[in-house]
Order: C-alpha cells, then structure tokens, then sequence
C-alpha cells in the first residue's frame, strides 16, 4: 500500500510538472466562456425555477403527477447555483489572466557528459513570466 501510495504520488508530481502552463490570453478567453455558461445556467436556472413555481401553484389537470413542479424548482436552483460557481471562477481567472508575473515550474532537458555515457536528463526548472503592458 505504502508503494502504491508513493507511485501514485509521484506520477501525479510528473504529470502536473509536463502540463504546459496557460498563457494571459487563455486565461482571459477561458473566462469569457465560464462568464457565458454563467449567464446561459443563472438564466436557464431561473426560468425553470419559475416555471415550476407556476406548475406547482396553478395545478393543472395535464400533469399527471405532483412532483413536476418541485422537480422543476430543484433543478432550477441547482442551476442557479451551477451558475453562480462559473461566474467566481470566471472572476478568478480573469484576475489570474489580468496578473503582471506568474511563476511557471516545468520540465526542461540538459545534455550531460559522464565517464561512462553522454545522455539526456531531465530536471525541473522554475520561469519567471512578466507580461508588459
């Protein structure tokens, strides 16, 4: 378990390290779609909320069943909810996207030279990105 424990970690650390890290204009453009998505769930949300509302106090005789319109407010709001959380991650990256220095850790590779061999080896390497306005 211990050694599984350990593998998992470091695969995770070796994974996380490769990934290419996001550039201002990607942060900027993930947060315009998280703000649309925001607005589309808040909207959808709220309009079926009450629409189930209406369902609920008009009780008509075409539905079958009692619980349309409680479903119908629990899946509103958890929309509503949905888009609450894409609009404060949309804020987030916009502030990441808007930021003047990000540090960046990755993967790079030198060419070492031993008695034995001439190989290539990777290490990590911590960047410093200054974006200029």
């Amino acid at each position: 378990m211990k050694k599984a424990l350990i593998g998992f970690l470091v695969i995770s650390f070796a994974i996380s390290v490769i990934g290419q890290p996001l550039t201002k204009g990607d942060y900027l453009r993930k947060s315009k779609n998280q703000k649309t998505w925001a607005w589309l769930l808040t909207g959808g949300g709220a309009a079926a909320a009450i629409g189930g509302i209406v369902i609920t106090t008009s009780n008509p005789s075409y539905f079958p069943s009692e619980t349309v319109g409680p479903i119908m407010i629990a899946a509103g709001g958890a929309a509503i909810v949905g888009g609450l959380v894409l609009f404060s991650a949309s804020k987030r990256n916009e502030n990441k996207g808007n930021e003047t220095a990000v540090f960046n850790l990755k993967m790079e590779k030198t060419t070492i030279c031993t008695l034995a061999r001439v190989g290539s080896y990777p290490f990590p390497a911590l960047s410093l990105s200054i974006w200029l306005k």
